[in-house]
């Protein structure tokens, strides 16, 4: 990583810090990530985290014993965690495509958007389906379509500009192939009969895999540091500045 005037970018956490974080020496450090949860939004996070686990199985055991009752705690449980992380990267106030306010609600955006798809994604398995859902899967994409909108505009001109690169890339692969396409797929699907479980599928798939690589180009290909400008710059063996 080289620091200076120019945006670099953000490369530290990748495989390497994981596995290092994961199998360091002393593993009951990662308890330190509990003390702190006035100030700190990686430990709401973590708690968030340690009560959604088990919450979620409940909800996945309920469901296929017909239960509901774990449903809603679950996800409920899981908008706090995404809201969390939401807020980690937000507090990042030297990545600009990071400490953007809409970064947010674009988060929450795809994560809903995503979770929508893995349910039509899944739906041969478990079978529920139905006009209401498709059209609620529908609203859910244009609403992560439309927040996406606002954060690329908010951003403009505030990027490296490989980074505005990388987000352009990813962004039209999420209004074309992740939005547009997946609308057309549900609604050819609506009076398809037995084909409407595929293309309600494959509406998931797309939807999901753009919703994941806007994510991923987020926290690796756009994460670059600002830089730095000096407007007066010290003069050596002068009381006064450069301009």
């Amino acid at each position: 990583m080289s620091f200076g005037p120019n945006p670099w970018q953000q490369t530290n956490w990748d495989w390497r810090a994981a596995g290092n974080f994961i199998g360091g020496g002393a593993a009951l450090r990662a308890l330190h990530v509990f003390f702190n949860p006035k100030t700190s939004w990686m430990t709401r996070e973590a708690v968030a985290a340690t009560a959604l686990f088990p919450v979620g199985m409940a909800a996945a055991a309920g469901a296929h014993l017909g239960v509901g009752a774990a449903a809603w705690p679950a996800a409920l449980l899981a908008l706090a965690f995404i809201y969390c992380q939401g807020r980690m990267l937000q507090a990042a106030r030297g990545i600009a495509a990071w400490r953007e306010p809409l970064t947010v609600a674009l988060l929450i955006g795809t994560s809903l958007a995503e979770g929508a798809a893995l349910f039509w994604l899944l739906q041969p398995w478990h079978g529920q389906g139905g006009t209401g859902r498709a059209l609620l899967f529908g609203v859910l994409l244009l609403a992560r379509a439309a927040v996406w909108v606002g954060y690329r505009q908010r951003l403009a001109g505030r990027v490296a500009a490989r980074a505005r690169a990388a987000l352009d890339r990813a962004g039209r692969m999420l209004l074309v192939g992740g939005t547009a396409v997946p609308l057309v797929l549900l609604a050819a699907g609506l009076g398809a009969g037995v084909a409407s479980t595929a293309l309600a599928a494959l509406a998931g798939v797309l939807a999901l895999a753009a919703g994941a690589y806007l994510k991923f180009t987020l926290i690796t290909r756009a994460g670059y540091n600002q830089g730095f400008a000096l407007k007066e710059v010290p003069v050596r063996g002068a009381r006064r500045f450069a301009g």
